[in-house]
This record gives structure tokens, C-alpha cells and sequence, in this order.
């Protein structure tokens, strides 16, 4: 079942902006009310919850920030490259951190660990990753992960210069977290079924011939599970050829 930061993630993406509290509760209820009970009340302060430049968050910290809110009941999402001094959750004055390339051995084991994070290299994900010179630079941003928020580690994406919420297919609102260089990164950290979407996204863009390899993110401690991730890229292995790189984030 869909949860009121999923459901406002999903229709905000598909609405136009600027779009009002009201037209966006409409939306939601329209699509939703047959799968869940929905009330207006709680679901209007999620919405406050869920705006970068607003309070609101604070106590409601388990709530994306994907949302700007424009005041008289105004909104549009969020875009972290763009809206930084918005932000009132991130540091204004973060410095890109510096990186030493070529200095992290190459591991031998599929599976392989940093502080924060276990990854999993599949289909030769790093080899790739490295040939590219992404593979340090992924490391350095999951060691400046602070939290597991999905705005917060794309924020840490965006300020290394990858694109963020990147277009996957005309003319509809899918979208990766982040993209550079022909590598996509998807962040997930709710549902199993939002991993299998994602690898029919990356089947597509395979025959499409748009892809090199994949960087997943998920956490070790709530859905949709590192642990998950990696025995369903077994499953699905006879038909998804991309190199992935799956990232389990530690709660600490």
C-alpha cells in the first residue's frame, strides 16, 4: 500500500506547475481512493511536510522533500540543482569534496563494504564504472551520505554535477534519481515492486542501446532491502544484462 510521500511523489511528478494544495489532494484521491482510505487533513500536512522550505519537515523527517512550496497554497516540485538556498535542510555552505583517484584496490568478491554501505557488483558493474572514472566518486558520495533520505543523497549527487530527475521515456514522468554519462542511479528505499519497475525501466533502455551500467541504492535496514535486491537480480538475471551496482545503506 502506497504512502502518503509515495502517492505525492508519484502525482506531483504528473501534475502541472504551478499546481495548488487542493488540485493535488484531488489527484491523489482520484487514483488512490479505491486502494486506500485517504484524509484530506493528514494528507494536506504531508504535503507541508514534504516542502524544502518549510518547517514542517522537521517533525515529519521520514517524508521526502520533493516539493517547493510557493506560498497561497502554491507548489512545484523540488530541483535540487536549482533550488539549493531553498533548502533548508542542507548545509548552504557544503563544499564538493576533494577525491583521490586510483587509490582503492580492486576486491576480488562480489560482495565488498565501505563504512556506511555494503555494494554489490553485478555483471561487472565496477569494472565499468571505473573505466569511466565514476567508481571513486560514487564511493566519496556514499561516504558524505549523512542520512538514508532519498532528497539528500540526490542532493549529494547534484552537487558532483549529475543530472537529477533525467527523463527515461518521452512524453510520460518516468525519471531516474540521477544520470551521468550513461549511467543511471535509481534510489529506493520503500517497495520491492518499485525495484522490478525500475529493472523493466533499465530492460527498455538496454534494447535501446542508452545504458552502460546502473548504480541502485537502497538500505540494509527497511524495504526494499539490499538483501532483496540482490536475490532478485538472480532472478531476473537470464534477462537483465546490464552491469548494477547495488549500494546497501547502514543505519549509522
Amino acid at each position: 500500500m502506497p504512502t502518503h510521500g509515495e502517492m505525492i511523489d508519484e502525482i506531483s511528478r504528473e501534475l502541472s506547475e504551478p499546481f495548488t494544495r487542493k488540485q493535488l489532494i484531488d489527484a491523489i484521491i482520484a487514483k488512490y481512493k479505491k486502494m486506500r482510505t485517504i484524509n484530506n487533513d493528514s494528507l494536506g500536512t504531508d504535503i507541508a511536510g514534504c516542502c524544502v522550505n518549510l518547517k514542517s519537515h522537521s517533525s515529519l523527517p521520514n517524508l521526502p522533500l520533493i516539493l517547493v512550496s510557493l506560498g497561497r497554497g502554491k507548489y512545484r516540485r523540488y530541483d535540487p540543482g536549482a533550488d539549493k538556498k531553498l533548502n533548508l535542510y542542507v548545509k548552504q555552505d557544503v563544499e564538493r569534496p576533494k577525491i583521490a583517484r586510483g587509490t582503492r584496490a580492486t576486491n576480488q568478491i562480489k560482495t565488498t563494504r565501505l563504512s556506511k554501505a555494503l555494494f554489490y557488483d553485478f555483471n561487472g558493474a565496477e569494472g565499468v564504472l571505473r573505466q569511466k572514472g565514476l567508481l571513486d566518486e560514487i564511493f566519496q558520495i556514499v561516504e558524505n551520505i549523512k542520512r538514508v533520505n532519498h532528497s539528500h543523497i540526490q542532493e549529494l549527487f547534484a552537487q558532483w554535477g549529475w543530472d537529477v530527475e533525467y527523463q527515461i521515456y518521452p512524453d510520460v514522468t518516468w525519471a531516474w534519481d540521477a544520470y551521468k554519462d550513461r549511467i543511471p542511479v535509481s534510489i529506493e528505499l520503500s517497495l520491492i515492486d518499485a525495484v522490478h519497475r525500475d529493472f523493466l525501466r533499465l530492460i527498455l533502455w538496454d534494447y535501446g542501446g542508452r545504458v552502460d551500467a546502473m548504480v541502485y541504492i537502497t538500505s540494509t535496514f527497511k524495504e526494499p532491502k539490499f538483501k532483496n535486491v540482490k536475490r532478485d537480480l538472480e532472478i531476473f538475471k537470464p534477462i537483465l544484462k546490464v552491469p548494477i551496482l547495488p549500494i546497501g545503506l547502514s543505519p549509522k
